[in-house]
């Protein structure tokens, strides 16, 4: 996940599980959000710490994700009902996170990005077969086993 504007700009990776339907609940929030680390923090603002992929885009909803610095809390959401979609908010500034009415204390985002990464996962029997063959090769250049 990227964005840009509100308090950032700001990068973190996403690990989330899907429930089944369009909703990936997310466990874990790691990044950088003007160079300072931040992790998920699910208690600020009623995050709910839900993205979504009805089609090919992934969105938040109101209550969006939530996330610390170890200083000030932070809350990246949507507000359908505004023209500018996404929102970010902190508790420096507004203890209790509003929903990005006119006239509040979050700030727009200039840009949302969450892009889906997969990490692949080696079987189990490579690394035992590799370091086998490793073993052998080893051995029959030491002239400790015939070929």
């Amino acid at each position: 996940m990227t964005w840009t504007g509100g308090d950032g700009p700001g990068s973190a990776t996403l690990t989330a599980t899907p429930d089944g339907t369009d909703e990936w609940l997310v466990s874990s929030l790691v990044g950088m959000q003007n160079g300072i680390a931040i992790s998920l923090d699910p208690s600020y603002a009623g995050a709910d710490d839900i993205i979504y992929q009805p089609t090919d885009t992934w969105f938040l909803d109101n209550a969006g994700i939530g996330f610390t610095d170890g200083t000030n809390d932070y809350d990246i959401f949507s507000n359908p009902n505004h023209t500018s979609n996404y929102f970010e908010c902190n508790s420096a500034v507004d203890g209790a996170c509003s929903t990005a009415a006119e006239g509040d204390s979050a700030l727009k985002l200039t840009g949302l990005n969450i892009a889906p990464s997969t990490s692949a996962v080696p079987e189990p029997t490579t690394l035992p077969v590799a370091l086998i063959a490793l073993a052998i090769v080893t051995l029959r250049r030491r002239g400790a086993l015939e070929p």
